[in-house]
Order: C-alpha cells, then structure tokens, then sequence
C-alpha cells in the first residue's frame, strides 16, 4: 500500500492517473479493496472466495471515490508529502489512428460511452484537486488520438506514440 511506498524514504513523485477508475471496486471481507481488472477475472483469483460472503463488488463511483480520496488527501498532508504527488489528468480519446494511419471516429454509440466516461473523470479530477492543492497536474492536451497499433489492442485509453 501507499505506506509501504512512504517507508522505502526514497519517494521521489508519486504520479497518478484515473483511467483504471472505470472498474467496479470488489471488497473483501477483511475490507481491503482491489479494482476488478481483466487481468484480476482472467486470473480465476475470485474463484477462491464466495461472492457475495467472501467480498462483494460495487460500481465506482464519484461518492465512494470522494471518501477514498478525502483519506488519501489527509494521509500526504500529515506526511508532508502531497507536493510530491503528480496527477497525470488524461482523458478518453473520440478518434484513433487506424492500422492505415488514417484519422478515424469511434462509432456513434462508443462516442457516448468516452463522453459519459470523460465526465465521470472530470469529476473525480475535479475532487483531486481541491482535495489535494499542492499536488502537480500534467495535462496534455487533447492534440493526439487513441491508437489501432498500441500492444495492448484498440481501446480510448491507448494513446498513439507521437
């Protein structure tokens, strides 16, 4: 966890961004929490535990993320160490670069969904920020696509290399 980051003494930035924020939240029965990744499903790890007894999922959203992000808040500042948090604030792309180089929207209805998505994560920036004033924010803007060719497939958040 972040206190295991804060004893190693050697933090030089702790960069963060929000895209993995699309994820439900699973709670375990010790109450600790994980995102429910693709990577976590594929990996049968649930498999081990009863849903519903041994933890439970839920949607993410602003509410629950809020709370979450008033402790992180409150964690830095008594470890002084909130100037050292960088907010990579990244949105989801409408248009990609195709396996032919050309400029291309996503469908209609994946449009909807980026820009139901990209509001969520102006909300949650919007927290972050007032929550921890002293963090940096990288914002890089909105001049470059999401990429056909990236190693991890098509997706909004698979930005091109230029």
């Amino acid at each position: 966890g972040l206190g295991d980051v804060y004893k190693r003494q050697d933090l030089d930035y702790l960069i963060i961004d929000l895209i993995d924020e699309r994820f439900q939240i699973i709670t375990f029965a010790d109450d600790s929490k994980v995102t429910m990744s693709n990577e976590l499903v594929a990996s049968g790890y649930l498999n081990a535990f009863k849903e519903g007894v041994g933890y439970i999922v839920q949607k993410n959203n602003i509410e629950n993320w809020k709370i979450y992000c008033e402790k992180f808040s409150e964690f830095t500042r008594i470890k002084g160490i909130q100037n050292k948090i960088v907010l990579h604030e990244a949105y989801w792309k409408e248009s990609y670069i195709s396996k032919k180089g050309e400029t291309v929207a996503f469908s209609e209805m994946e449009i909807k969904g980026i820009r139901k998505q990209n509001l969520f994560l102006s909300q949650l920036y919007s927290v972050f920020k007032v929550l921890l004033p002293e963090a940096k924010v990288i914002y890089v803007e909105s001049e470059f696509n999401a990429d056909e060719n990236h190693n991890w497939g098509l997706a909004p958040y698979h930005y091109e290399k230029n």
